[in-house]
């Protein structure tokens, strides 16, 4: 609906999952899941003058569970590692709330977003000793997690034949559960931040060379951190 300068969205879904996991080779070898879930969201947008926009939301998500993380069956990933999923791993479900401000301009565009995640069995990734020089990997939930953070973005097209995008993610990220045979719950925070970059050239109206980089720093999980990620890359593009 609209009520002047005002806009607002509101749903909610309802969602029954089955998940049958059957594997031959285990002396267990099949695994039911059987979930109902309700997803609410809402969201509200407010025009003020000069081309600013507050907004904010409320919402409800599921991060499902994929093949590879649910197969118990080992995996020699190589010669230090065996890697394993969990048949009964639970889906991560995440309470979503989020604020922010974007501003127009002939050019472009900025926005800045505040937002705070709660995560229901977040999936883990976690080590344990399996011999003296390989490590045993498997997947598992931990009890409950947390990010609060900030997004701020930029579009800018200083030309029709030229759009740039800059965006970057600060949130401090905390975990905590208990996992595999440890006496204690684990627990653990740390700040996570990301940049994603991108420009692109439309040189002729079939023909278009783009550029993009993405950072991702180290992230805490229960049991210590993922490593830090980068990847540029570059495309070229003919339509025809």
């Amino acid at each position: 609906g609209k009520a002047k300068k005002l806009e607002y969205v509101t749903g909610l879904r309802y969602e029954y999952l089955k998940r049958d996991l059957s594997i031959a080779s285990a002396a267990s070898n099949e695994y039911l899941l059987k979930l109902n879930n309700l997803f609410p969201s809402a969201s509200i947008l407010y025009s003020f003058e000069n081309n600013w926009k507050a907004k904010a939301g409320l919402s409800r998500r599921v991060q499902r569970t994929n093949n590879f993380e649910l197969n118990p069956i080992p995996e020699r990933e190589h010669s230090e590692t065996l890697e394993r999923g969990d048949a009964n791993l639970l889906p991560e479900f995440i309470y979503l709330a989020e604020a922010g401000l974007i501003k127009n301009f002939s050019s472009g565009s900025v926005f800045s977003t505040i937002y705070y995640q709660d995560i229901k069995n977040p999936i883990q990734r976690v080590n344990s000793v399996y011999a003296d020089t390989i490590l045993n990997r498997v997947y598992t939930n931990a009890d409950k997690a947390n990010r609060l953070g900030i997004e701020l973005g930029m579009n800018y097209s200083p030309a029709k034949w030229v759009q740039l995008y800059l965006g970057t993610n600060v949130y401090r990220s905390s975990v905590s559960g208990l996992i595999l045979n440890y006496p204690m719950p684990q627990k653990n925070s740390a700040w996570v931040n990301s940049i994603n970059a991108n420009v692109n050239f439309q040189l002729t109206a079939d023909f278009s060379v783009q550029a993009n980089v993405n950072y991702l720093s180290a992230r805490p999980t229960v049991q210590g951190e993922d490593s830090r990620f980068l990847s540029p890359n570059t495309s070229v593009k003919k339509t025809f």
